[in-house]
């Protein structure tokens, strides 16, 4: 892929959707990236970040995620552990529910009356199930943020995320004392000067 002529970082401090929109309508065109996915990469380009286009040639797959179907990443660990906590099945339907919300960086930006409503329970029930799930280490605040615990899930990898996502899926990292750390903040590079949480090995 070539990307000649588009700037690393536009004019003034603030990204300009215009640019970013035309980056990502170029790896649309040119890779089989889904819209969230081109918009991530987009971002992250015209912040400054480095990045590095491959061509890999391999034989057509036989099957693949067909697009529309959400996912998210989970770490057996951590999912064990939470079995042993005990979640009851009404708590999972939530956890469901919101992890369908979800964003990538495992923010969650979900008005607890709307979740109610599409439940057909009352928003102090619905109140109740949140305070449960922080209560157990599935749900983590900080900062005035709510998240999901990126040690459970995790929605995008920070090596593909704006540093602004990448942000938020390390604040989403709680441990609590059950869960085991799924991401190393690498050491400073003195020519990046940016700092991502990645997956432990």
């Amino acid at each position: 892929m070539a990307f000649d002529g588009i700037p690393s970082r536009p004019s003034g401090d603030a990204l300009t959707r215009k640019v970013v929109a035309a980056v990502s309508a170029t790896l649309a065109d040119e890779t089989g990236l889904s819209p969230d996915q081109c918009d991530e990469i987009a971002a992250s380009m015209c912040d400054g970040q480095p990045w590095q286009a491959n061509t890999a040639l391999a034989p057509k797959r036989r099957c693949a995620v067909a697009k529309g179907n959400g996912f998210v990443l989970a770490f057996v660990e951590n999912m064990v552990e939470l079995t042993r906590i005990g979640l009851t099945a009404r708590e999972w339907e939530v956890l469901t529910y919101i992890l369908k919300a979800m964003e990538f960086g495992n923010l969650v930006e979900l008005k607890q009356r709307k979740a109610a409503a599409d439940f057909g329970v009352s928003p102090s029930t619905m109140a109740g199930y949140f305070k449960t799930l922080r209560a157990k280490g599935v749900l983590v605040e900080n900062e005035g943020h709510m998240y999901i615990n990126s040690n459970l899930f995790m929605k995008g990898l920070a090596s593909r995320m704006s540093k602004e996502r990448a942000d938020h899926l390390h604040a989403a990292s709680n441990d609590g004392g059950r869960f085991k750390r799924v991401m190393t903040t690498p050491k400073k590079k003195a020519t990046t000067g940016q700092r991502h949480p990645r997956v432990a090995a």
